[in-house]
């Protein structure tokens, strides 16, 4: 009897390279790196924190649910993307948003930015920042209404008439009134939270340890976050107005920018969406640049006080030409590929 031929090799259907993350285990360590600023923001600004954060993430999930038992197509919980969108956009509203704004908001992320699109992974633009854009263009009134600490508070400023230190560096810088020395001990403040601002983004210690979570389980890479946050850094270092760039005013300052108005939030949280950033290395690094050129060009050459959401906005609506430029040229060959 004639024994069969086993095949020294099977060739199978791509995807050939398998890899034990998925989307539902990255969502979830999404979720867990989310923490430490959720508990940051409870413990800053206490209760009405979580319920902004309750009413983002519930409305999208349930508008999530609709349109896609609408579209007749499965529902998959597992993945709970859609909650992270709407726990990230809850993240970057004031605590004193109107729960119905911050409803509107979640609605307009999840239905007209994601699912108008197709859904999971077609979105050309981030959700969540695209949400809060619309709440600052049709509710400028939430966004601009102070949110306070309930615990410390920022030396120096006034909390009846400046909700954060970015917009108080603003006006004094406008009326050549800012002494950098006079604020290095803010820095310590801005390093924990205790100051005015958006739920997620004022304690800076919170968003470096979700970010080290990220990181540690690679499911992002330390590359955009070090080059965007560095951006910053240094055009700021090298426009100081204050003194000679040995002072140590030359130092406060670009830590004072990278430390307030949500830079730190932005870098590990949203410019490091895989969906809405480029695919090559080299595209990540000019993407990562070109967003932080863009936050210190509007906050030093408009009267904008931050310029985090645009500057993000714009470069994801480039990701497809930047991903046509830096495609990998294959071996052998010459010219643009496409």
């Amino acid at each position: 009897m004639q024994q069969p031929i086993t095949p020294l090799m099977h060739v199978s259907t791509g995807p050939h390279v398998r890899d034990p993350l998925t989307v539902s285990s990255m969502m979830l360590w999404v979720f867990i790196a989310l923490v430490p600023a959720i508990i940051a923001a409870g413990c800053v600004f206490g209760m009405s924190a979580l319920l902004v954060l309750f009413t983002t993430t519930a409305t999208a999930v349930s508008a999530d649910f609709l349109i896609v038992s609408m579209r007749a197509k499965k529902i998959m919980f597992s993945e709970a993307s859609s909650a992270v969108t709407g726990l990230l956009l809850g993240l970057m509203l004031p605590a004193s948003t109107p729960l119905g704004v911050a409803c509107v908001g979640s609605l307009f992320a999840i239905i007209v930015v994601k699912q108008a699109f197709g859904g999971m992974g077609r979105n050309f633009i981030n959700p969540a920042l695209a949400g809060r854009l619309f709440i600052a263009v049709c509710y400028p009134h939430a966004l601009a209404t102070p949110s306070f600490p309930l615990i410390g508070s920022l030396d120096g400023i006034d909390g009846t008439s400046m909700a954060t230190p970015l917009a108080h560096m603003k006006a004094l810088v406008s009326h050549q009134g800012f002494l950098p020395l006079e604020y290095a001990d803010v820095l310590n403040q801005l390093l924990w939270g205790t100051v005015g601002g958006c739920i997620g983004s004022t304690s800076t210690i919170a968003i470096l340890c979700g970010g080290a979570i990220l990181v540690y389980r690679r499911i992002i890479s330390i590359r955009v976050p070090l080059l965007l946050i560095s951006t910053v850094f240094i055009v700021f270092f090298l426009a100081n107005t204050a003194g000679s760039l040995l002072s140590s005013e030359a130092l406060i300052v670009p830590f004072y920018e990278i430390m307030s108005g949500g830079v730190m939030f932005a870098a590990f949280f949203i410019a490091t969406d895989p969906v809405t950033t480029p695919l090559s290395r080299s595209g990540k690094v000019f993407f990562a640049v070109s967003i932080g050129l863009l936050i210190a060009a509007i906050r030093l050459l408009s009267n904008a006080v931050d310029g985090i959401c645009f500057a993000i906005l714009f470069m994801n609506c480039l990701v497809p030409l930047i991903n046509r430029f830096s495609r990998p040229r294959p071996y052998g060959r010459k010219g643009l590929i496409g």
